[in-house]
């Protein structure tokens, strides 16, 4: 009887040692990816995971700039660098949708974008301009957004103006510019300035277009 509670003894003493053990490797090790991203990295790794026809996508260059809130979501402007084949290099700007999903796991969606040519000697507009709009899940409740990048580093503030007659100033961060708000409208007006308050350029979205020289 003693052998067999001896044995029974050392049996559940290694039982707790490597449980022990177990339970220390999960303590340093990462836990699932889908649990501990940020919205920003969610929307990266969504990026670089994207393909397209006729266009490479450059993964080293994958950056979040900026990230707004709107409704039930996050969106994040997303830029990075790309290839057409046989073509230029070109810069992109793209805003993906990041919402919360069961167990706090964070899913990126696939949002507006627009490619561009970085250093192009013949476009002297100073801005790209991407407007759009999307639903939100809870509610379909709708949002707008209005983005771009800023060609012309003099301008420092972006100012937007809704149809409905809202003057939104924009949040710019390394030569991007990301706004959103709620509901469905579409831009009026952009103007830009420099960090004097001088208007750099100004466009009636998306016909006319002013620059100061």
């Amino acid at each position: 009887m003693k052998k067999i509670l001896i044995s029974i003894s050392l049996v559940f003493g290694i039982a707790v040692v490597l449980l022990a053990i177990l339970l220390v490797q999960n303590s340093t090790e990462p836990k699932n990816s889908l649990s501990v991203l940020t919205p920003e990295e969610t929307a990266v790794r969504h990026v670089k995971g994207m393909t397209q026809a006729g266009f490479h996508i450059d993964p080293n260059t994958v950056e979040a700039i900026q990230q707004v809130e709107i409704n039930d979501m996050v969106l994040v402007l997303v830029q990075y660098s790309g290839r057409q084949i046989e073509g230029d290099a070109e810069l992109c700007e793209m805003v993906l949708e990041v919402e919360k999903k069961l167990l706090n796991q964070l899913e990126a969606k696939g949002g507006a974008g627009l490619c561009h040519e970085k250093n192009d000697p013949l476009n002297n507009v100073p801005i790209t301009i991407v407007s759009s709009y999307g639903t939100s899940t809870l509610l379909e409740r709708s949002y707008s957004t209005a983005f771009g990048y800023l060609r012309n580093d003099q301008i420092t503030k972006v100012v937007v103006y809704w149809e409905d007659g809202l003057m939104q100033p924009a949040s710019v961060s390394d030569r991007t510019y990301l706004t959103a708000r709620a509901g469905g409208f579409h831009v009026e007006k952009i103007e830009t300035y420099n960090d004097v308050g001088e208007i750099v350029f100004a466009s009636n979205y998306p016909n006319t277009e002013e620059s100061n020289p």
